[in-house]
């Protein structure tokens, strides 16, 4: 007799991405909490802020790591406006305190 149960769902990740460049006042915030949402409206959660550097965007985003890497991929690209320099992307545990992917201020 077959095995029709599913497998385990892979754990959560959790990736903080600091995103540097010209992404601060050109609705970099706002794309990467679309893109979350586009890429599962369930799925992801966690958030983006700008830091006082002026030139950085933070996002913390937890959820599958397939997931993750799709969302990692547009903050590369960003929104029209946005000119990303660099991205420093660290991978740790997802800690699930979040609920969904906000935009903070």
């Amino acid at each position: 007799m077959p095995d029709t149960t599913a497998p385990p769902p892979a754990p959560h990740q959790r990736l903080t991405a600091l995103v540097h460049g010209f992404v601060q006042n050109v609705g970099y915030r706002d794309f990467c909490r679309r893109q979350a949402y586009r890429l599962s409206p369930t799925d992801l959660s966690g958030y983006a802020r700008n830091l006082s550097s002026g030139s950085t965007v933070e996002v913390v985003a937890e959820g599958p790591r397939q997931l993750l890497d799709s969302l990692l991929q547009q903050l590369h690209q960003g929104p029209g406006m946005a000119r990303v320099s660099s991205i420093d992307a660290t991978w740790s545990t997802a800690t699930h305190e979040f609920d969904r992917f906000t935009t903070r201020y």
